[in-house]
């Protein structure tokens, strides 16, 4: 038979407090996140609610071909800021989509540099 480890009543007692305590830390921590995403979560909402209708309506990605039109650039043009690290456009599906924010980076570096 296998051999067991006798530990005192008080040695058992500090392992279970401990391990309580671990996981009121793990608890409080996921409650910690839960509350953030809950934060940025109606502050988006917030920020819907505040807007224009007009707003409302853009789209919230663009095709190469909007940001082409948007910002009178060629396709290459686009595709070198691209490799260059200036945007990171998202991949969704077999598609390549911008957001704004970079639509709004590119506009920054192009007056910055001309």
């Amino acid at each position: 038979m296998g051999k067991t480890k006798n530990i005192s009543p008080d040695s058992y007692q500090n392992y279970l407090i401990e391990l309580f305590i671990a996981n009121q830390k793990k608890i409080l921590a996921q409650l910690e996140r839960m509350e953030r995403q809950q934060a940025e979560r109606f502050d988006r909402l917030e920020a819907f609610v505040g807007m224009s209708e007009h707003e409302k309506n853009k789209p919230i990605f663009y095709t190469t071909e909007e940001v082409m039109k948007i910002l009178g650039l060629s396709r290459n043009t686009l595709l070198n800021y691209r490799k260059l690290g200036i945007i990171t456009p998202l991949k969704l599906r077999n598609t390549i989509r911008y957001t704004m924010d970079d639509i709004n980076k590119l506009k920054a570096y192009i007056n910055k540099t001309a």
